[in-house]
């Protein structure tokens, strides 16, 4: 069959709009065009209440009538693979509005004026049964006659006899789209799926080689760092400084003293000992040493997820971690909210991207939001102790 695209002056669906331009002569086929993949061939279909789709790029498929074949091989293998809904299981969907329980019939009254002008009433159990050209007829049973159980169950007859006519009639037959494609048409989509799917094999193995290489960086990364960190670690306790302590005089020098200054949880512990009280420098010294190893065993470390939530005061959203941003991709702008996850020495800067143009604003503010708290929770209990000398004194403590 000849491809037919609708014509110069026939609208074309650009990016961002929601309905394609249907192409008449091809039924579930549609035809529609976005900057980014350019003019594509557009498949929905729709069977028994499931929906299937699948697009098809004139570029990458070779032009505009290849795109069209495999579009309706494709459609024509969901079609065998999923015939319609038949006329008789249409036909017997309860819809939420039945009062009687059964589908097709209901219980009326009809009104009949006598010659003498008497009018009376009488009612039935009508069953409504649906013929292959899409009328519909109807056939009565008189409660009257046949009593209300009777009639109800003579009219419940006669409308399962009806609709059995329609089994191997397809619902809407004349609107089902009806198989064009050749043998050749079908080979090509084989094809064309198999190369569709070695891609994404190839792109999924590329990006999981990128993962790993990320991740071995990072880990490379984290174990100089470590190391780095020990070597500090270990110049400082071999220099034999005194960590948190310093030797200070007075402004006349008359007299000297070793002090204690550390912070702890947002308060600054302070406290100075002098050789004159404790007898010399060697007693004041370990006088301080006692005063700061006592006190920091008492003193509770800040944990990472307790310090990461603080807010700055450059911080716009309230919220740490979590700032609105504007990114220019290809000529548009786009506003996005995005949540970043704490940094850890030696790894990666992790965040997720929430788009404000598909969620609206609140949603995505509230989505980073999430996000951002999610971030947080992977901390656990991780202890704060960003100074060298305080993770070599919590080393040292921990060795008493």
């Amino acid at each position: 069959m000849p491809t037919t695209f609708p014509s110069k002056s026939t609208p074309v669906v650009q990016a961002g709009e929601a309905q394609a331009v249907h192409m008449s002569h091809h039924v579930c086929i549609y035809r529609a065009y976005s900057e980014d993949r350019g003019h594509y061939v557009h498949v929905s279909i729709n069977r028994n209440r499931k929906m299937f789709q699948k697009c098809f790029s004139e570029k990458r498929c070779g032009g505009a009538e290849n795109a069209m074949r495999l579009a309706q091989a494709w459609r024509d293998t969901i079609v065998a693979k999923h015939p319609p809904m038949s006329l008789m299981s249409f036909c017997s969907i309860l819809r939420s509005n039945n009062t009687t329980g059964v589908v097709g019939i209901h219980r009326t009254t009809k009104r009949h004026r006598s010659k003498s002008g008497r009018v009376s009433e009488i009612s039935y159990w009508q069953a409504r049964i649906p013929n292959t050209d899409g009328t519909n007829s109807a056939r009565y049973f008189s409660i009257k006659i046949f009593g209300e159980d009777g009639a109800k169950s003579l009219a419940i007859d006669a409308r399962m006899q009806g609709i059995s006519a329609l089994k191997d009639v397809a619902f809407r037959e004349k609107h089902q789209p009806q198989p064009v494609s050749n043998p050749s048409d079908i080979a090509l989509l084989e094809e064309a799926t198999r190369s569709s799917a070695e891609r994404r094999a190839r792109k999924i193995a590329e990006r999981a080689a990128e993962r790993a290489q990320s991740t071995r960086r990072a880990a490379e990364k984290l174990a100089l760092a470590s190391a780095a960190q020990e070597e500090a670690l270990d110049r400082v306790a071999k220099s034999g400084a005194e960590l948190y302590i310093g030797r200070c005089a007075t402004p006349d020098s008359t007299s000297s003293y070793w002090r204690v200054g550390f912070r702890r949880q947002g308060t600054h512990h302070r406290k100075c000992f002098s050789d004159s009280v404790y007898g010399g420098e060697a007693a004041a010294l370990l006088a301080a040493r006692g005063w700061r190893d006592g006190l920091l065993r008492t003193l509770s470390i800040n944990s990472k997820a307790a310090v990461v939530v603080r807010v700055k005061s450059n911080n716009t959203s309230a919220v740490a971690g979590v700032t609105r941003r504007r990114v220019v991709r290809a000529g548009e702008t786009l506003h996005q909210w995005v949540a970043y996850a704490p940094q850890t020495i030696g790894m990666p800067r992790r965040s997720r991207t929430f788009s404000i143009a598909k969620y609206g604003e609140e949603d995505a503010f509230a989505q980073a939001v999430k996000a951002r708290a999610e971030f947080v929770a992977e901390l656990g209990e991780v202890e704060f102790l960003h100074h060298p000398a305080a993770r070599q004194l919590k080393r040292l403590l921990q060795g008493k």
